[in-house]
């Protein structure tokens, strides 16, 4: 659910995407917008978080390579805290009737943990950790995100 980051912001989530924390969403179905108002919504949501991410990427990484302190930094302190508030500000939207789950769906985080594929082999663990957003941005743009799917 990202665009492009930094190889210093990539390697700052597959290092601590298990801190992102996951919960159920929803909201009152009485009230479910189109399925465009939902995307407007949560792109304009995702288009939030990602300046934000942007900008302390910016501030905090100024050397052409980060130091490994300076990532962890990053990642506890803008990071994640902004993923986190981006997902709970998602999935406290509405769906939209008929929507069967599938918005919800993008913002399971569980499909972007380290630690869900256990039983993978290493080089296919190994390639979900380097971009763990790869599996939520497909299910976005499907679903006709553009920039919650942006990758």
């Amino acid at each position: 659910m990202r665009p492009s980051r930094t190889p210093a912001v990539a390697l700052a989530a597959a290092l601590t995407l298990t801190a992102a924390g996951c919960g159920s969403g929803g909201g009152d179905s009485a009230k479910a917008p189109s399925k465009a108002t939902d995307v407007a919504r949560a792109d304009a949501i995702c288009r939030t978080a990602n300046t934000r991410i942007t900008t302390a990427a910016k501030q905090t990484f100024t050397a052409a390579v980060p130091t490994l302190p300076q990532i962890r930094r990053y990642a506890s302190t803008a990071f994640f805290p902004v993923v986190e508030r981006e997902l709970r500000d998602l999935r406290a939207l509405t769906p939209p009737a008929g929507d069967d789950g599938a918005a919800e769906a993008i913002y399971d985080c569980d499909r972007a943990r380290p630690d869900s594929g256990a039983r993978e082999s290493g080089a296919a663990r190994t390639a979900r950790e380097a971009q763990p957003f790869t599996a939520a941005n497909a299910q976005a743009r499907r679903y006709g995100l553009t920039v919650c799917g942006a990758s």
